[in-house]
């Protein structure tokens, strides 16, 4: 399980990515239901809502947070999650999640034993 220093490294290095501009495009994929259990249909829609806008990446505990404006995404990752800037190989298509594009990288989401999930606003890391 990624521990606080890992989100904090994983955050950091979104951010940067996030920096170079707006998200251009966000997909879905992966098997269901594994899929909308880790992305619910409420985090999907206001997940779709960032793109063309400004992201802002930081570490709240052990959660990955995502946020524009008023909207925020809280991710988990779980055992396994992790994002991965190389497009995983075809193997390994049940395993993706989703993947967000920014002007100058993508990002790809991953998680082999399906543990992550996505929620929205701040969560409580007691």
């Amino acid at each position: 399980m990624p521990e606080l220093p890992e989100i904090a490294i994983l955050a950091k290095d979104l951010s940067a990515i996030a920096r170079t501009g707006p998200l251009k495009a966000l997909s879905f994929c992966g098997p269901e239901p594994f899929a909308t259990r880790l992305f619910p249909s409420d985090v999907r829609l206001v997940l779709r809502s960032l793109v063309g806008n400004r992201i802002h990446v930081t570490a709240q505990g052990k959660y990955l947070v995502l946020s524009s404006g008023n909207a925020l995404v809280s991710i988990h990752l779980g055992m396994t999650g992790q994002f991965q800037i190389e497009a995983p190989p075809p193997r390994y298509r049940a395993h993706h999640f989703a993947t967000l594009e920014w002007p100058r990288q993508s990002c790809h989401f991953l998680d082999f034993r399906r543990f992550a999930r996505a929620h929205l606003g701040p969560q409580d890391n007691s």
